[in-house]
């Protein structure tokens, strides 16, 4: 017989399948079996845990990229990143390009970062906002924003 702990602290597993609610007269067999100094198994393995973690800072990423994307009028990075090269637009192919380099940049230092709490010389961030707050910042370097500025400054005349 095991018992598996659950996200729900009145919930836990007996052998791999059965929910136990804690008012279920079972949970007094689990209370009577912790008593005897056993430890249930935990909600996840280490492995199952840190692709959990690795899932949810990965997601996290994805959305700080694509809200960067809509705030300069892109419906996503994917689309953004179209641009790079392949544009007869100026500020498409310069916004395009930067962003793409921003975007491995950001997931180079957060590869990086990953690898070093896998080889336990980083301690797990406390939280995905943190985390975030760490990687690097956008920013079109004074070169783009004068592309952009004198493709938007032609004179139209008549």
């Amino acid at each position: 017989m095991t018992y598996q702990l659950t996200a729900d602290p009145d919930i836990i597993l007996l052998d791999g399948t059965t929910r136990v609610p804690r008012n279920h007269y079972w949970w007094a067999d689990y209370e009577l079996w912790l008593a005897k100094g056993n430890t249930p198994e935990p909600e996840f393995t280490p492995a199952e845990q840190q692709a959990n973690t690795q899932a949810q800072f990965n997601d996290a990423i994805e959305t700080m990229m694509n809200e960067k994307a809509q705030s300069l009028g892109y419906v996503s990075m994917d689309r953004a990143i179209s641009y790079a090269g392949a544009s007869s637009v100026v500020r498409f192919q310069v916004e395009g390009q930067a962003l793409l380099n921003w975007r491995s940049v950001v997931w180079d230092y957060a590869n990086t970062q990953l690898q070093l709490v896998s080889d336990g010389k980083r301690a797990i961030p406390a939280d995905v906002k943190s985390f975030i707050s760490e990687l690097p910042a956008f920013v079109l370097t004074s070169d783009e924003t004068a592309l952009i500025d004198a493709s938007t400054s032609v004179a139209v005349t008549e």
